[in-house]
């Protein structure tokens, strides 16, 4: 069964531990047409229907795509605050939910890179909290995004789920119980996220275009077409077999083979369009559009035009800082609404483990403690802290002395009678 495709009845045993049954449903797209929407009218001027099912199509918006969802699956661990310091909650049940299985059937870092993926092509990400009798939280299940939708209260705009079971009923949940991951666009009412694939979907339908040009192009071995001109004039029969005769004999693979004209035809060749000229530099055009709509630098969809040797590493930083970023907070404060109580939200916090985006700055990093260190800025365990290592014991540790200079105790001399 696809798990993309289903929806949940929940279920108590004597015991109190809730039991999901995964329902199969007819998949409806977003727009709640029933798989009929290609019916209708193209969505984009260029023509082009472009929706969550074919956009991925499109290589940017795969690549961006895949840089997004399998970003935010790098490992996250919950914290607790002691002393001043963090310490891994291994015991606290959201630790197990986010760092190592979200259910026994699908990771951690699985659950989040299909959220995220949810969250990118409909605009919102839906995970059904299962909790035991005690109210811990014992699994995270995904919901597919065309099942549920979001009603916010009038007054105090609190949201409420409601989830289409399979049978037709409907049941509503609260927001404590539904983890919810947005595109980072949010509508109007705050809430409910808006697809990137719609306010991209023009530039993505231009890509998609420019594509099909440039491959239509080299389909004919990059050769543009022409005009057979007769002195006499033919009949509709005699085009009809040149035609076809000409086009089985020099199109396609077959472009650029020596033509042996008689009965005084002449052929000419037209010139290629612009557009067509031009289709490779609009394709690229179009693909760093799209980049910017994802917020994914274009170099990291290799698109190499403006990256150098000297600035990748800083552009891998910026990946990090500023399209990545946003997508971490956003998840561990969907982890903290419906993982921790409102008692413990003070005491724990969810961290991601984002060195592997910055290995290259690992010595700028490393320099920056031993300046403040030596400046009495940091102690050796407040670096520690911020490293997430456990303290150590030393009472120097966490001193503010500087560690790199040694001051000599001067002994007096007795002067010599």
């Amino acid at each position: 069964m696809n798990d993309l495709d289903v929806i949940m009845t929940i279920e108590r045993d004597d015991d109190g531990i809730a039991s999901v049954d995964m329902i199969e449903t007819k998949s409806a797209p977003p727009t709640g047409l029933f798989g009929l929407e290609w019916l209708l009218a193209p969505n984009t001027t260029s023509g082009i229907n472009v929706t969550a099912a074919t956009a991925p199509k499109c290589a940017t918006v795969a690549i961006c795509l895949a840089l997004l969802a399998n970003g935010t699956s790098i490992p996250c661990k919950l914290y607790e605050r002691v002393d001043g310091a963090k310490q891994p909650a291994t015991d606290h049940p959201g630790y197990a939910l986010a760092h190592r299985d979200a259910t026994e059937w699908m990771s951690a870092t699985a659950f989040r890179a299909t959220i995220t993926r949810d969250a990118i092509l409909t605009g919102n990400g839906f995970a059904y909290v299962n909790r035991d009798l005690a109210g811990r939280p014992v699994e995270l299940i995904r919901l597919a995004p065309h099942a549920v939708s979001v009603e916010t209260d009038d007054f105090t705009g609190e949201p409420r789920y409601r989830i289409a079971l399979a049978n037709g009923a409907v049941r509503f949940e609260n927001y404590s119980d539904i983890l919810h991951i947005t595109s980072g666009v949010r509508a109007d009412d705050g809430v409910t996220g808006v697809s990137l694939i719609h306010l991209a979907k023009d530039d993505i339908a231009t890509a998609i275009v420019m594509a099909r040009t440039v491959s239509t192009t080299f389909a004919n071995n990059s050769r543009p077409g022409g005009v057979l001109q007769f002195p006499k004039a033919l009949g509709d029969d005699s085009l009809g077999r040149i035609r076809t005769s000409w086009n089985d004999g020099f199109s396609g693979e077959k472009a650029g083979r020596t033509a042996v004209l008689d009965n005084g035809a002449t052929y000419q060749t037209i010139q290629q369009p612009l557009a067509e000229n031009e289709a490779e530099k609009l394709l690229i055009q179009a693909n760093v559009a799209i980049c910017r709509h994802f917020n994914v630098p274009p170099h990291l969809a290799f698109e190499m035009g403006r990256a150098t040797w000297s600035n990748a590493a800083e552009m891998n930083r910026a990946f990090l800082d500023y399209s990545l970023a946003p997508w971490l907070r956003e998840w561990c404060s969907a982890y903290r609404r419906v993982l921790l109580t409102p008692e413990e939200r003070g005491a724990f916090l969810f961290e991601f483990e984002t060195d592997e985006f910055v290995k290259s700055d690992t010595l700028a990093r490393w320099q920056s403690y031993q300046i403040a260190r030596s400046a009495g800025v940091l102690t050796a365990n407040e670096v520690r802290a911020i490293e997430n290592m456990p303290l150590h014991p030393s009472p120097e540790a966490d001193a503010l002395t500087n560690p790199y200079t040694q001051t000599a105790t001067a002994q007096p001399q007795e002067e010599t009678q």
